[in-house]
């Protein structure tokens, strides 16, 4: 007696199955997801300046950063304290390839450009520590992802020239609006 007998069969037609290939599941089971998605693309034309930088953007970039470290300890076993200088390497990078408030440092490249080439620098920096770091384990990876984090602190604490000292370069120049001859109009926000 085979396993299979008396078992029905059901075909489905190929129209119906290519229908479920093209659906995402949890797409339409979850309006939450909709109604976040929606509000994050109005959320420009309804917030002011403060709440979409300070409150939004902060938020946003440290939520990165704890993901990371919730990747890296979960899935790979190791803690790492070096993710905010990463972070901080990447934000040095955009504000001397883009444009800043420190005219000396500052090479005023469109922000389209000096983003990515900051990302990049970033990730290698990452990954130069990371290749430092995984050769190690346990206490020794936490003790040495420290040790350069705090080597980058003073290096940048210390080189008032490129990086401002202690404050950091904390004026940025964003566009606040278009002017009637189609030129856009820059003001400093500190």
């Amino acid at each position: 007696m085979s396993l299979t007998q008396g078992a029905p069969l059901h075909l489905t037609s190929q129209a119906e199955g290519q229908r479920r290939t093209l659906s995402i599941p949890g797409l339409t089971e979850n309006p939450a997801g909709w109604i976040v998605a929606i509000l994050l693309l109005i959320m420009p034309m309804i917030a002011n300046n403060f709440f979409l930088i300070e409150i939004f953007g902060t938020s946003l970039i440290l939520g990165i950063v704890a993901l990371s470290l919730m990747f890296l300890a979960g899935y790979g076993g190791m803690v790492s304290l070096m993710q905010l200088t990463v972070a901080g390497f990447a934000g040095y990078m955009v504000a001397v390839f883009g444009m800043s408030g420190n005219p000396n440092i500052s090479l005023g490249w469109p922000w389209w450009l000096a983003t990515p080439t900051a990302l990049v620098l970033a990730s290698a920096f990452g990954t130069l520590g990371g290749a430092l770091a995984v050769r190690t384990e346990g206490i020794y990876t936490i003790m040495i992802t420290l040790a350069i984090g705090a080597a980058f602190y003073y290096f940048t604490n210390q080189n008032w020239a490129i990086f401002n000292g202690h404050t950091g370069i904390n004026t940025s120049l964003r566009r606040i609006s278009w002017a009637s001859t189609g030129a856009p109009t820059f003001r400093f926000i500190t």
